[in-house]
């Protein structure tokens, strides 16, 4: 409905937003969606909602705040911005490891070091006298005896 004179219009609250012009109610007001957020009033469309960022997800809707946006635990990864739903953080495959919460991206196993589990926080040192080349060593035989010369 259009305002009257006396009637003033009310800016949609944070995390929600509304193209209606001229609103006296906040019934017109639509909640981000989840895995969107804002902590601006009056937003005029939903491209005004931020994305949660990589790492994180969000089951809320009409989330006012970033902290709404749950950290993935560590040794899971989540590479998308916006996710809804805890299901989206996915486990860090053998050869790689995520020690923080939060990891876009798991990292993989530096030189020297092996993983060959999922989920994992950290790579296992290779045994004493043992090297791998390579970075993501998923496998203890990657270790292989170090040449003296």
């Amino acid at each position: 409905s259009q305002a009257t004179s006396e009637e003033v219009c009310t800016p949609c609250r944070a995390g929600t937003w509304s193209s209606t012009v001229g609103s006296t109610t906040p019934f017109s007001c639509l909640a981000c969606l989840q895995g969107y957020w804002s902590n601006a009033t009056g937003l005029p469309s939903q491209d005004g909602c931020k994305a949660c960022p990589t790492g994180t997800w969000s089951d809320t809707r009409g989330a006012s705040n970033l902290e709404t946006c749950e950290l993935c635990p560590p040794g899971r990864q989540q590479p998308e911005v916006g996710q809804a739903h805890k299901g989206v953080c996915i486990s860090c495959s053998p050869g790689t490891f995520s020690a923080t919460a939060g990891q876009g991206k798991c990292t993989p196993c530096r030189a020297g070091t092996w993983n060959g589990d999922y989920a994992r926080r950290s790579c296992l040192p290779c045994p004493t006298n043992t090297w791998t080349t390579s970075t993501g060593a998923s496998q203890q035989g990657a270790c292989l005896p170090c040449w003296s010369s």
